[in-house]
């Protein structure tokens, strides 16, 4: 895979995850699964502004969307708009919902880390390795946060 593929399908994947958690606040009823999904599609839109940052910085140019929108449906790292109210309702709050982002960055790392193991181009794994460490870094925002919801009490 090439810096450009890879980048492309790292910056769906990152759209991808910001529209479906913006829909899951859209379709949440309770206040507090709405601002823990808000908190996550806002990280997912951070994330795809640095990966923005990465694209331009090694390959010159900004993102085509068209393309790597079609690259996120491609790894299943997020469920199909029509199993997103099936996914909502087994979400009893913001605990649920933070375990979901948990979850999902899991997956996104071991994607990622599978592509590092088989890359032999130098200047991909360098940007493989960057998004690895973005990602662990919003899965260590989330299990604060989870341990935060528990060690507080807050409802969930």
């Amino acid at each position: 895979m090439d810096s450009k593929d890879f980048l492309d399908k790292a910056l769906g994947i990152e759209k991808k995850g910001f529209m479906f958690y913006t829909d899951c606040r859209n379709r949440s009823e309770d206040e507090e699964s709405k601002r823990i999904f808000k908190l996550l599609a806002t990280e997912e839109l951070n994330h795809y502004r640095k990966f923005s940052e990465i694209h331009e910085k090694y390959l010159g140019t900004p993102p085509q969307e068209s393309y790597f929108t079609l690259k996120a449906m491609e790894d299943g790292v997020f469920p199909k708009d029509d199993d997103i109210d099936d996914i909502i309702g087994k979400y009893s709050g913001q605990l649920d919902a933070v375990g979901r982002g948990i979850r999902t960055e899991d997956f996104s790392i071991t994607l990622y880390s599978g592509y590092l193991k088989s890359e032999k181009e130098e200047n991909v794994r360098t940007i493989i390795t960057q998004i690895i460490k973005e990602e662990e870094g919003h899965k260590e925002r989330l299990l604060r946060l989870k341990d935060f919801l528990l060690n507080k009490g807050v409802k969930y």
